[in-house]
């Protein structure tokens, strides 16, 4: 006959699973709260480059379906966003190349984040070719008209083609950045954000 367990065994058990279950979960609570309501007690610092977007966007389920992609090519990985309206010109075409410079230096982190320009247009329009993987490799570009792109553009600000934004891997629109942006400046803050974040 096997001994029965004392009060004193359970509740040390029980103790061991609230710890184990603490260790795993808690960085992902953590990490969910202060997206929630970080930003209402938590003050950026002063030299941050970045203004904190109040309060912080969390992106719904939508669908582009002219290229097939959804909530879910937001997830997992940081995205930097460029909301751009009309022809992209020569400034433009220098920002998109400006925010590759700050991805590659990155080094190994670069993965975890990912350019996106989200470029409401006509077919009438006559712009540099974004979409060519030679002169802008790794950008990936959601094109289309106010109306093909309104699941995801009608989510963000109002000026939304004033700014570049920065998404984490929760899908939540955290920062914004100028267009005008420094690239050592948005690079630390970036790399700072990937390298100390619990998301990944």
């Amino acid at each position: 006959m096997t001994d029965q367990p004392t009060a004193e065994q359970i509740a040390r058990s029980r103790m061991r699973l609230v710890l184990l279950a603490l260790l795993f979960f808690g960085p992902m609570v953590c990490a969910w709260l202060f997206v929630r309501y970080g930003s209402g007690f938590i003050e950026l610092e002063a030299d941050s480059y970045g203004e904190l977007v109040q309060p912080v966007i969390t992106l719904e389920e939508f669908e582009l379906t002219t290229q097939q992609v959804g909530l879910g090519d937001f997830q997992g990985i940081w995205t930097l966003l460029y909301p751009l309206t009309g022809s992209c010109d020569q400034p433009c075409e220098k920002l998109i190349h400006d925010t590759r410079q700050v991805r590659t230096a990155l080094a190994k982190d670069m993965t975890k984040l990912q350019r996106v320009v989200l470029w409401q247009t006509t077919q009438d329009q006559v712009s540099l070719p974004l979409d060519d993987p030679a002169r802008h490799p790794a950008l990936n570009l959601y094109s289309g008209t106010a109306e093909q792109l309104a699941p995801l553009w009608s989510q963000l600000p109002p000026d939304a083609e004033t700014a570049l934004y920065l998404i984490d891997p929760m899908g939540n629109v955290m920062m914004r950045y100028p267009l005008s942006f420094e690239g050592k400046p948005l690079l630390k803050e970036i790399g700072f954000l990937i390298k100390n974040s619990v998301l990944g």
